[in-house]
């Protein structure tokens, strides 16, 4: 056992930096500046967008009619019981960052796919972009009263305002109008187009409530 011990110790003598290790698989900032790694980067958005709706989908649906909670969960009581002001409920704090991580990304990778040359990524990959950034923006508007876009990495942005939240609507707009462009008459995203449309259109008639004209 000593001799194994202190085999053990001269290994470790041996290394300077026990984390000083090569990681093939490592990627740095610097790597998202190469147009090869562009798919990778809209896989990933379409993995955050794909979280995002899971997390937030979930708590929606209990404060819906679309499930019945049953537990000994408070939070959860919370929703199903259609109290959504405690800003300390568990669950809808847990799904935020799922949702902000998501709309970061897909703007991000927008912002660097649309600087790239555009022979040297597929067209598919920004149009699938645009469609998950429009897919994010459009859930944000629909299921928040309030959410803050501007913010970027360690810098803090000011929130877009609960009057204002239908021009998240807008932004899923011309996100969809600019994979149009590069696939014109492409079902999922006339369809997509359409949804957002109806979603602002029903937006602007219950903030506030339309009465008079409901249709």
């Amino acid at each position: 056992p000593y001799v194994f011990m202190l085999g053990i110790a001269g290994a470790f003598s041996a290394c300077e930096n026990l984390l000083d290790a090569e990681n093939p698989n490592q990627l740095t900032e610097d790597s998202l500046s190469d147009p090869r790694a562009f798919n990778a980067m809209v896989n990933g958005a379409e993995r955050a967008v794909t979280q995002a709706y899971a997390n937030i989908g979930l708590p929606y649906a209990v404060v819906s009619d679309e499930l019945i909670w049953i537990g000994s969960r408070d939070a959860w009581a919370q929703l199903d019981f259609g109290s959504v002001d405690d800003i300390n409920n568990e669950f809808t704090d847990a799904a935020w960052f799922f949702v902000t991580e998501a709309r970061y990304w897909c703007d991000e990778v927008i912002k660097r796919g649309e600087a790239f040359d555009a022979a040297a990524i597929s067209s598919d990959d920004l149009v699938r972009a645009y469609v998950f950034g429009a897919t994010i923006y459009t859930m944000i508007a629909d299921m928040f009263d309030d959410f803050v876009v501007a913010s970027d990495k360690l810098e803090a942005g000011a929130p877009v305002g609960p009057a204002n939240m239908s021009s998240l609507y807008d932004k899923a707009i011309g996100y969809l109008e600019k994979a149009n462009a590069l696939k014109s008459g492409d079902f999922s995203i006339l369809s997509m187009m359409a949804r957002v449309h109806q979603a602002k259109g029903i937006w602007g008639k219950v903030n506030p409530v339309n009465t008079s004209s409901p249709l």
